[in-house]
């Protein structure tokens, strides 16, 4: 892919997410509008008490505007709620396919249960395939920490296994949030500068 080519970006954030200054998502949207890329990052809905089918409907919206936007790579990053979202609507079917999607952190089925019970996903049961996420996204990485509080069952267990999907470790991160001191994240910056790349190796 090449650097200069301006590319279609969504941004989705997670649950009692009201896009706070300094989240990495933020910065990351801010980023990449000032080298000239279509940033989508909307405020989903309801955020602290959501509903899956206003989030699938917002979702759908944000997709025809990013399709409207013209022909340039569509990248998706959804974190938490937001990767739980990606994953429901693949099950469902999307009318479009993006071209890189980032899954971090996904909040696992566990503590939706509690949270957030209509966003809950069970791929090892079925409820999306290896195939309806690859529909939906042309590739798709799964970035969590190890020691995802948010998914205590390990999200490689939860979601990648099941799926195929690679995955890229950030030790010590739990949840990949802002209280987690996920301000400013470079490696997140470089990946979507260079999705094709895959996720930097840090030494």
């Amino acid at each position: 892919m090449a650097a200069t080519q301006t590319r279609r970006y969504l941004v989705l954030h997670g649950l009692e997410n009201h896009r706070p200054e300094g989240h990495w998502q933020r910065l990351l949207a801010s980023d990449l509008r000032r080298e000239g890329h279509q940033v989508l990052y909307p405020q989903l809905p309801d955020a602290d008490s959501p509903s899956l089918e206003a989030w699938l409907e917002a979702l759908d919206a944000e997709l025809a505007i990013a399709d409207e936007m013209g022909d340039g790579p569509l990248v998706v990053i959804g974190h938490s709620l937001g990767a739980a979202l990606w994953l429901k609507a693949a099950a469902r079917g999307l009318g479009v396919r993006a071209d890189h999607v980032l899954l971090v952190a996904p909040a696992g089925a566990e503590e939706l249960e509690e949270h957030a019970p209509e966003f809950v996903v069970h791929p090892a049961d079925g409820d999306v395939t290896a195939e309806q996420v690859a529909a939906a996204g042309a590739s798709t990485l799964l970035v969590w920490s190890g020691d995802d509080e948010w998914c205590r069952a390990g999200a490689d267990t939860v979601y990648a296994d099941p799926l195929g999907l690679p995955v890229a470790v950030v030790p010590g991160g739990n949840h990949l949030a802002l209280g987690d001191g996920f301000g400013p994240w470079p490696d997140v910056v470089a990946w979507a500068r260079d999705p094709g790349a895959g996720w930097p190796v840090r030494r």
